[in-house]
């Protein structure tokens, strides 16, 4: 499949989660979220080299997907290895980053209770 086909995927599942989360139905949620990321991460792999944008774009919909399904090692780990690989774009750093905070706060928290 295309990295489009993966994405619009990612993106079908992901819509199916939100919903299920406007119910206030987070358990059935979950697993929407972790194979929306699944699908993104599969689309991760399809990008094209040159294509830096949609790169980073699907690095920050990956780790924001892991984050909504509360999977924060799948998260930290995307993370960390497109922040290392030095090939992610400015906007996409800030916004992974950005996610990284709000793993770390939501991981305080659940230690703090």
């Amino acid at each position: 499949m295309s990295w489009s086909e993966y994405h619009d995927r990612s993106m079908e599942l992901a819509s199916q989660a939100q919903v299920l989360m406007w119910q206030g139905d987070l358990e059935a949620a979950k697993p929407y979220y972790v194979m929306a990321a699944e699908a993104e991460v599969e689309a991760l792999m399809a990008v094209e080299p040159d294509k830096l944008r949609t790169l980073g774009i699907t690095v920050v919909s990956g780790v924001a997907l892991w984050f909504k399904a509360q999977e924060f090692s799948k998260a930290k780990l995307l993370a960390y290895e497109w922040l290392a690989s030095g090939r992610l774009p400015g906007f996409a750093i800030v916004q992974v980053e950005e996610i990284l905070r709000e793993i770390l706060v939501s991981e305080a928290a659940a230690v703090a209770v």
